[in-house]
């Protein structure tokens, strides 16, 4: 409910005489027949207070009933019209969600249409987004008449969607930032955050950054923001009773892992921090969350020569060699032979199979920007997805497949070869240098392989060449693109420089798929 049908009740409520629709617009700045239409939302929220709108052509309209609960709809609309918040229907679906996941007992939709300021038949529709975005994640709305309304589903996708709600928000970009903050966010900021799991994220971040393992393990940024955000998660649901269960042979696999260890550093200073205790199949599950948590690839940070002989990592280089190839075939690029790119691919391939192994999803809060600037690139890689997918007999998220775009994408960017130019210069060599210094300088799509003087050039001279720069008139026949420039090089001839080179330099690197 909106600021002016707060308004309105108030008005109707504070008068025990009929009121003309009319005067209802004067008094609120508004037309007649948008009173009409606010009447029309007001109606069945007063029938839930036990209260009647009473209509009378010609004379006007009243709220009728008892009159201590009028004036009890009186003083709460009165402390509260000017606090109101409006929420769109996606502010009241992660809303509701925010209850059925962090509640133990049933919603009732008289309570929430009384808390968003809206009709019953507004959360009617807003429940049906919710159950059709629950879905998704293997989840269901349970509702039924006098039961009110609950969730149904196994606890693994229940907290990954919980995960997922917070990650894929737009307050994900503040809780980025406090990584590398000291303070407390605003009160209002986060508010998603806080309604899903009432936690204090710094003090859980300080705690989980004192744990010198966990550094040492070479998470990246993102993987620690998200591993924050699952303890989070857990916490919420243990302190309403909700927890994991793994099996006896997964525990067995990790019993003597680096990251169970990690993850049984972390659950003890939780408990003393937080006066809280992790059973140990939570334990276990920290320990997942980590093993399936992506590593920074930058070289010399994993002197561990056992984290690259393992079977994981060993499926990873050979899925990365696969995919690499498929890319090679397809854009025609030599990308089996970046050696950078089978590195960070392998890197990045690793927690992957973990992850689909043990039901944890990725989440990319950047996938619409992914989709956005490389959806060429995208496509590419939704298009080889099968081979990780007939490989793991597993479907691959476009969450997942966003991630794997940014390691062909630049790829695709160092595969890129720069115009090799020529600049052709009537000054002295000083002149002619100055000159190289500042193309270069504005330019780097340039790989200037020599600078000539007009008089002695020769098509000899310009075999594999891509692009002249000149100060001068040539008199050679090539089909070389020839720029004519200012032995000055001022702005103009920058500007226009640019504009050419980022041309040629495009139609040089465009990329054609092989089909």
């Amino acid at each position: 409910m909106n600021k002016r049908l707060l308004q309105e009740a108030e008005l109707l409520l504070s008068k025990n005489a009929y009121i003309t629709v009319s005067d209802i617009a004067t008094t609120l700045s508004c037309s007649n027949k948008t009173v009409r239409n606010d009447l029309i939302i007001l109606e069945p929220w007063i029938k839930d207070l036990n209260l009647s709108l009473d209509k009378k052509i010609g004379v006007g309209i009243a709220i009728r009933g008892d009159e201590e609960i009028k004036l009890k709809v009186l003083n709460d609309l009165a402390a509260k019209t000017h606090n109101i918040q409006e929420y769109s229907p996606e502010d009241r679906m992660n809303y509701i969600l925010s209850q059925l996941f962090s509640r133990n007992s049933r919603l009732r939709i008289k309570e929430l249409a009384s808390h968003l300021y809206v009709s019953r038949a507004t959360i009617h529709k807003d429940l049906l987004a919710a159950d059709e975005w629950l879905c998704n994640y293997n989840i269901k709305l349970i509702r039924k008449t006098n039961y009110g309304i609950e969730i149904n589903g196994n606890e693994n996708d229940i907290r990954n969607a919980m995960s997922y709600l917070i990650c894929s928000h737009k307050q994900y970009l503040e809780l980025q930032a406090i990584l590398n903050e000291e303070t407390s966010p605003a009160s209002d900021t986060l508010k998603l955050f806080r309604k899903l799991t009432n936690f204090d994220i710094l003090k859980l971040k300080n705690t989980v950054f004192g744990i010198p393992e966990l550094i040492s393990y070479h998470l990246t940024d993102e993987a620690l923001l998200t591993f924050i955000v699952d303890i989070s998660v857990a916490t919420t649901r243990m302190s309403i009773g909700k927890y994991i269960r793994l099996s006896s042979d997964t525990k067995q696999k990790i019993d003597h892992t680096e990251e169970f260890l990690i993850a049984k550093r972390i659950g003890h200073s939780i408990e003393e921090v937080f006066s809280i205790t992790f059973p140990p199949d939570e334990i276990y599950n920290l320990a997942l969350h980590i093993l399936c948590s992506k590593t920074d690839c930058s070289p010399g940070l994993h002197p561990d020569v056992e984290n690259f002989n393992s079977e994981e990592f060993m499926e990873a280089e050979n899925l990365s060699r696969k995919l690499a190839s498929y890319w090679s075939n397809t854009l025609r690029l030599p990308l089996t032979q970046d050696n950078e790119l089978f590195h960070s691919l392998s890197m990045h391939l690793k927690p992957v199979i973990n992850g689909v192994r043990y039901g944890l999803t990725a989440k990319n809060p950047i996938l619409d920007e992914i989709l956005k600037y490389y959806p060429y690139t995208f496509r590419v890689v939704k298009d080889s997805i099968f081979i990780l997918e007939d490989y793991l007999c597993h479907k691959i998220s476009d969450d997942e497949i966003g991630y794997i775009t940014l390691h062909l994408a630049s790829a695709i960017e160092r595969s890129k070869k720069k115009l090799k130019t020529v600049v052709i210069c009537h000054g002295s060599t000083g002149e002619a240098k100055l000159l190289k210094n500042k193309l270069s300088h504005e330019m780097n799509e340039l790989d200037i392989v020599y600078t000539k003087s007009s008089t002695y050039i020769s098509s000899n001279d310009l075999k594999d060449i891509d692009l002249i720069i000149t100060t001068v008139p040539l008199k050679i026949n090539t089909e070389i693109d020839v720029i004519n420039i200012s032995s000055l090089l001022n702005k103009q001839d920058i500007v226009r420089l640019k504009s050419i080179i980022k041309m040629i330099y495009s139609r040089k690197n465009s990329l054609t798929i092989n089909k």
